[in-house]
């Protein structure tokens, strides 16, 4: 039909870039990844929005160098990356709010129990939501789907 993407034949192998496995992050990897994006924030390596291709191939080349046995791919290193300044941002956002703060010696945020408590139900009352609305997508899904077609 017009307008739908072609099917590929044959069907993409385990050794297709577009079926890449699912990296298995450490750790030891991903502190060995935020040594290297320090050690790669300088003007040479970054672009306007962040690192510059020369900066990606380099911290890439590296993390391959250090754990040659991972076979990260350069697409894994930057979703890596983009998970990290996600954790970042949220852990930042906790400290920053009242009755926070960061313990240095077991290097996690802290609070007493009567900050934490509010800020967990709030959060568990959104994520019975989503679990009610995935729940109800999924049994659409399954549900409604038409009858498979057999090669047969």
């Amino acid at each position: 039909m017009a307008g739908e993407a072609p099917h590929s034949f044959p069907p993409p192998t385990e050794s297709d870039p577009k079926k890449q496995s699912r990296a298995k992050w450490t750790d030891m990897h991903r502190a060995y990844l935020v040594e290297l994006l320090q050690e790669h924030n300088k003007d040479k390596w970054r672009g306007q929005n962040g690192w510059n291709k020369e900066g990606w191939r380099s911290i890439h080349k590296a993390m391959i160098t250090k754990f040659s046995h991972s076979n990260y791919t350069l697409e894994q290193v930057k979703d890596q990356e983009q998970q990290l300044k996600k954790q970042f941002k949220a852990v930042k956002n906790l400290v920053e709010m009242s009755g926070f703060g960061w313990d240095a010696d077991k290097k996690m945020v802290s609070a007493p129990s009567e900050v934490w408590e509010p800020l967990i139900n709030a959060h568990m009352q959104k994520a019975n939501v989503l679990v009610d609305v995935s729940i109800i997508v999924i049994t659409l899904e399954v549900h409604h789907r038409p009858p498979s077609r057999s090669l047969h």
